[in-house]
């Protein structure tokens, strides 16, 4: 009975410090780059990030939400969207939007090699100039899994990870109510906020309750004295307390 429960209780010791290793690759901060998951400082700005499209008619729908509200976003768009849609793209750029790359295929990118990594990478980026970006193309990998070869990638080309932490939950329910709920629950100044208007397995996906909650969640936050910031405009701040303050936990 001892010997049975002494192997039941390694075996589960194993699989935990198995678990947080996997976890720790994944997602932990890395010395060879910096991942953003916040805004310095403690104004009431936030940054409304869109991933996986583009996706029409969702993207679109966004896009009028956005500009009926005054508000610009960052899109992260995946590779293979954006050759599938490129008026879509076109139509993000023309609204003054900014547009980053979300690699070509939503896959987890610690699994695959360095040759496909960078393949894939700079397909997507190759993509967005000829559609017309002429901007910095940020960089966020799919489900935020940067993965060893990713950040060796971008250590070499000097870009950070645009990560976040207030997710909307918008890819397990389409109900705008608890969209919003749980993004103003979350949201605090500095929040870099990521929604979705499209799902990479299935093109096409209903993301109807995302773009009502987009709307209402950009309503709440500027009744309740909020800026809205692009990437780039929170890169900048990035930039600057980080000369002040090196150790900065929102950048790791």
């Amino acid at each position: 009975m001892s010997s049975a429960f002494s192997m039941i209780a390694m075996s589960l010791a194993v699989a935990l410090i198995v678990g947080a290793l996997v976890l720790l690759w994944l997602y932990a901060p890395r010395p060879m780059g910096t991942s953003i998951f916040s805004i310095p400082g403690e104004d009431k700005v936030v940054a409304l990030t869109i991933d996986d499209g583009p996706n029409p008619p969702y993207t679109e729908q966004i896009l009028e939400v956005l500009k009926e509200e005054g508000v610009k976003a960052t899109f992260f768009v995946v590779g293979k969207y954006a050759e599938a849609y490129p008026d879509s793209v076109r139509r993000i750029i023309d609204d003054g939007h900014e547009v980053g790359n979300h690699f070509y295929d939503e896959r987890v990118l610690a699994f695959m090699g360095s040759k496909k990594v960078v393949t894939w990478y700079e397909r997507t980026e190759r993509q967005l100039r000829e559609l017309g970006v002429e901007g910095p193309i940020r960089y966020r990998a799919p489900r935020l899994m940067v993965g060893l070869h990713t950040t060796s990638l971008l250590r070499e080309r000097g870009e950070p990870h645009v990560a976040g932490l207030v997710f909307g939950d918008d890819w397990m329910t389409q109900d705008p109510d608890r969209i919003t709920e749980i993004v103003l629950k979350h949201t605090k100044p500095g929040s870099i906020i990521i929604l979705h208007d499209g799902y990479d397995q299935v093109p096409g996906t209903d993301r109807s309750g995302t773009v009502r909650a987009a709307r209402n969640i950009i309503r709440a936050l500027k009744e309740d004295g909020y800026t809205f910031l692009t990437v780039e405009q929170v890169l900048d701040r990035v930039a600057q307390n980080m000369e002040q303050d090196p150790f900065w936990v929102g950048a790791n």
